[in-house]
């Protein structure tokens, strides 16, 4: 994790975020297949449902979210920042290894990634 110098004014407007965020719902029933061929049926929540639940909370105070998926020796690379008015940030990056090689799956990555 990354952070500017200071974060003070970004730690308040977070608090203050996270009182107001609703619940994620589980809302997209998926069922997969592995590729040893077994199904797996699960809930999940989908990126739209995750986005509804904190963007009032996080515009109203002051937070600006980016998410910046890029493709670095096969994995996919999301790097989240979250931005305060006061200039101040944190970021940090989290590294998915597709399932497949295909648009497809580094697609499914990018927005598992953004998820979580």
């Amino acid at each position: 994790m990354k952070t500017s110098e200071k974060i003070g004014n970004l730690a308040e407007a977070l608090a203050k975020s996270q009182a107001m965020m609703g619940k994620v719902t589980k809302d997209k029933k998926v069922d997969f297949k592995t590729k040893g061929g077994k199904i797996v049926k699960y809930n999940h929540s989908q990126l739209e449902g995750v986005w509804d639940a904190c963007r009032e909370a996080l515009t109203s105070n002051g937070i600006a979210v980016v998410q910046a998926p890029s493709f670095v020796e096969g994995r996919v690379l999301i790097e989240t920042r979250l931005m305060h008015l006061s200039g101040e940030w944190i970021e940090s990056e989290l590294s998915l290894m597709p399932e497949y090689d295909s648009p497809q799956s580094v697609g499914s990555s990018v927005t598992y990634g953004k998820r979580y």
